[in-house]
């Protein structure tokens, strides 16, 4: 899977749930179903950075439909 992105451009679609920006297409994650299919593991991976990082996290898409990523049923 495609999740290897840096936050930078994961932002979007974390805060969303969509990557309006196309922020994702250059590391091959391109169309709203390869988004929502890598996005799991990229919470995984960038969510706590996310949430320490970005204001309005308690408003976030992807906290809302995971959960926190250390609390999720796609963490390890």
């Amino acid at each position: 899977m495609h999740d290897v992105a840096p936050l930078a451009a994961w932002r979007m679609a974390f805060r969303a749930g969509y990557d309006y920006l196309r922020q994702l297409q250059p590391y091959g994650i391109a169309g709203d179903a390869a988004v929502h299919a890598a996005m799991p593991e990229a919470w995984k991976r960038l969510g706590g950075e996310f949430l320490s990082t970005y204001p309005n996290a308690k408003d976030a898409w992807a906290l809302e439909r995971f959960g926190r990523p250390w609390r999720t049923r796609h963490a390890s």
